[in-house]
């Protein structure tokens, strides 16, 4: 049917949108112990650059979110395309850790297009197929870590042969990465439709209505002015699961923070490999990624429910936290522990994003995402922070230390856990 065709034209340049876009994140993430060496600062205030990208991603998020509600999807997306290429050109050209701090403000700005990319989803998707559509987010950043980590070694090793860029990794890969991103610019500024209802031409509209019954809500007259927004913001905070779905993903991102912050300093302390050995690493986790997006979660999300995969998600992904560290340094059962991590957060993402986005009104569904990601870059804040202290000097114990510090976001996952089947049981007492 010609409105199927439409929906998986749009969905896969959603895909490649977002997946260009973590192309260059992928290239940065294996190289963060060699920066640190190069800016002779400490690993965690490497690991503190994460929680200035978060910072702006808070302060942003929700209010990007919004703008793509008044504006429109595809501006903000381009809007957000462009300041990532910015940042990534003066993370090349940095000579300071103060400019690395610059740049990573900027990029957390930039970040606000995940949340766009979502909102984009559901208004082109129904609330029955909306958590499998999610999930190509999800493969959007399994194809990221593959393919920025292989485009990250061609640079390593094309620098160490050639000579070039005097030897700088960082340079020659934010340069890489302002090209794919002005390519992106490109590519979305000609290709994707505009999606939201106020802004779609009549025929993208007539299509989506078709999709989803939920696509032309009522009373939908909103600006961008202080008013507007604080009518906005208390009226979805009436909304208590939607305040529920945002506590568990505070504590399910405050978790996943301390593996995606530290992974590469226990992959170089923990079990003592190179720069070429964690890039390699973080190909296999691409690979892992990959695979369990694109078919073990799609596959679940189909046949399960939301809330009964969230809580399957996240107990492969407290065995991971547990078995990294405690398997360290035998590979073998660290890549046992990563395909758990893998294939945990592959349906927890789409499932908790699906939550979200099916208990906020569809009016507000860019700004329930926006402030999605300000909850989310909240706990980036606290997460790097916390667990890079707790790296370096353990929190009140030394069993804490280096890569045992991932037993805390264990921790804090299981709590995250019990609140969630706490929460869904009552909803369902109710209902």
């Amino acid at each position: 049917m010609q409105h199927e065709k439409i929906q998986n034209k749009i969905l896969k340049i959603i895909f490649f949108t977002i997946f260009i876009d973590l192309i260059g994140f992928g290239m940065f993430l294996p190289i963060l112990p060699q920066i640190a060496r190069e800016f002779h600062v400490s690993d965690s205030q490497i690991a503190l650059l994460a929680t200035w990208f978060a910072f702006a991603s808070f302060i942003s998020g929700g209010l990007l979110g919004y703008t793509s509600d008044v504006f429109g999807r595809k501006k903000i997306l381009l809007a957000t395309i462009l300041i990532s290429c910015l940042s990534q050109f003066l993370t090349g050209v940095a000579n300071s850790y103060l400019f690395l701090v610059l740049a990573k403000i900027l990029s957390g700005i930039g970040y606000g297009n995940i949340a766009t990319a979502q909102a984009c989803i559901s208004d082109i998707t129904s609330f029955k197929d909306r958590g499998r559509y999610m999930s190509i987010i999800g493969l959007a950043f399994g194809g990221g870590f593959t393919v920025g980590p292989i485009f990250g070694t061609i640079v390593v090793l094309s620098i160490d042969k050639f000579q070039l860029f005097h030897g700088s990794y960082i340079f020659g890969i934010a340069m890489l990465a302002v090209f794919l991103n002005v390519l992106n610019l490109i590519f979305v500024a000609y290709y994707l439709p505009e999606t939201h209802f106020k802004f779609a031409n009549v025929f993208y509209r007539g299509i989506f209505e078709k999709i989803n019954p939920e696509y032309l809500p009522k009373n939908t007259t909103f600006n961008l002015n202080k008013q507007s927004i604080m009518y906005a913001i208390r009226d979805i905070l009436k909304i208590k699961i939607f305040i529920a779905f945002m506590v568990i993903l505070f504590i399910q991102i405050l978790a996943f923070s301390g593996v995606e912050t530290l992974l590469p300093f226990i992959l170089k302390d923990a079990y003592f490999f190179g720069n070429l050995d964690i890039y390699k690493s973080y190909i296999i986790i691409g690979v892992f990624s990959i695979i369990a997006n694109a078919f073990i979660a799609k596959k679940i999300l189909k046949n399960f429910k939301e809330s009964l995969v969230l809580k399957w998600g996240y107990i492969l992904l407290i065995l991971s936290m547990i078995g990294i560290p405690f398997y360290a340094p035998h590979p073998y059962f660290l890549f046992l522990s990563l395909s758990f991590l893998c294939v945990g957060i592959a349906i927890a993402n789409p499932s908790i994003n699906t939550l979200i986005s099916i208990s906020t009104p569809h009016k507000y569904q860019g700004f329930g995402f926006g402030l999605a990601q300000a909850v989310s870059s909240l706990a980036r804040m606290i997460g790097p922070a916390l667990l890079g202290l707790t790296y370096q000097n353990g929190i009140g114990n030394s069993y804490f230390i280096k890569e045992k510090s991932l037993y805390i976001s264990a921790i804090i996952l299981f709590t995250g856990l019990l609140i969630g089947m706490a929460f869904l049981k009552g909803s369902r007492k109710n209902s």
